[in-house]
């Protein structure tokens, strides 16, 4: 893949239909606590790896909402998830996480700046009901 910037026009917008899907959010931090927000508002099935949680992310794993593993990333964990976000501060662990993710053809977005080595991007969204823009 590019290190460029994609071009508007390069981007495909596609909604993906996540109900009952395996999605994997390494990351325990705030950026992390949204994405497994969205990712639990689609229907996925959530994972969270990370050493440490923010206190959300620690009521959702003791309801049994999400699935959560206190320990760093292995390679391992993205085998069997159909979408992985990489939501770490650290940027060399964000860009492992994208490069197994694509050694098993699974879909990766990461939220800092190794994004542009990932799969997908997520826009910034406005949702009012049934509709989002």
């Amino acid at each position: 893949m590019s290190n460029r910037d994609p071009t508007p026009e390069a981007v495909f917008p596609v909604g993906l239909l996540l109900d009952g899907r395996p999605c994997l959010v390494v990351g325990g931090g705030k950026i992390a606590t949204r994405k497994v927000r969205a990712l639990l508002e689609a229907g996925a099935v959530v994972t969270v790896v990370s050493p440490e949680i923010q206190t959300e992310l620690g009521e959702l794993a003791a309801a049994g909402t999400v699935k959560y593993h206190a320990r760093d990333f292995v390679p391992e964990d993205v085998i069997g998830q159909f979408l992985v976000f990489a939501a770490t501060s650290i940027e060399p662990i964000n860009r492992r996480v994208l490069e197994e993710c694509a050694m098993h053809n699974v879909l990766a977005c990461s939220v800092d700046a190794s994004w542009r080595h990932g799969r997908f991007l997520t826009p910034a969204t406005f949702r009012n009901r049934s509709v989002a823009v």
